[in-house]
């Protein structure tokens, strides 16, 4: 049985990867429709949750156990 933190943490890395995609979904959305600098700043927020999701995932590796 997984542990409450691995848990939790799996469902946090879940949230930011599906939070990813809508940001992700956005930006191509505004860029499509000429608004090439909000896109480009969703896809810096997209690299960021990117990033986040890879360190919510280091972390749930690295617990005991």
């Amino acid at each position: 049985m997984a542990s409450l933190p691995d848990s939790q943490l799996s469902a946090l890395a879940s949230n930011i990867e599906d939070i990813s995609g809508r940001v992700t979904q956005l930006a191509e959305e505004l860029a499509g429709a000429h608004a090439s600098e909000s896109a480009s700043i969703l896809y810096e927020v997209e690299r960021t949750l990117d990033m986040a999701k890879r360190t919510v995932d280091r972390a749930r590796r690295s617990l005991p156990g």
